[in-house]
């Protein structure tokens, strides 16, 4: 593509009290909702992408693409077709994010059995003197 691909950095902030993870990338993000994309929808005119829904939202009120700087000022639904690239991009993103998630998981698991294991050690056996 255009280089935004090889651009993109992945945050991941992880807070392992409450499981949370927290994982940013404006390549996959709906400049309108500041979600994942779903449902992906790119603009023939001035190329760029959006979320059917919230572009959808957009246009009830507003024609200019929602791109800071973009000079497309009279968007339409005929302007948008389905972008299958950024669909699986995003599929691919959700993916590895999982991956690394269920990696971390299985991390922290075989750290806490090996911390167990140390602390059992002699544990349940009574002595009798």
């Amino acid at each position: 593509g255009n280089g935004t691909f090889e651009r993109c950095f992945i945050f991941l902030i992880c807070n392992f009290e409450f499981d949370i993870v927290v994982i940013s990338c404006s390549t996959f993000k709906c400049p309108i909702t500041y979600a994942l994309f779903e449902r992906p929808m790119k603009n023939k005119v001035c190329h760029h992408v959006y979320s059917f829904a919230g572009i959808t939202h957009h246009l009830k009120s507003k024609r200019r693409c929602p791109v800071a700087g973009c000079r497309n000022d009279n968007v339409t639904m005929q302007q948008l077709h389905e972008c299958e690239e950024t669909k699986l991009r995003v599929k691919r993103f959700k993916a590895r994010a999982a991956r690394e998630k269920e990696q971390r998981m299985t991390q922290d698991n075989d750290d806490y059995l090996d911390i167990d294991a140390d602390n059992m050690e002699g544990a349940g056996t009574t002595f009798i003197e």
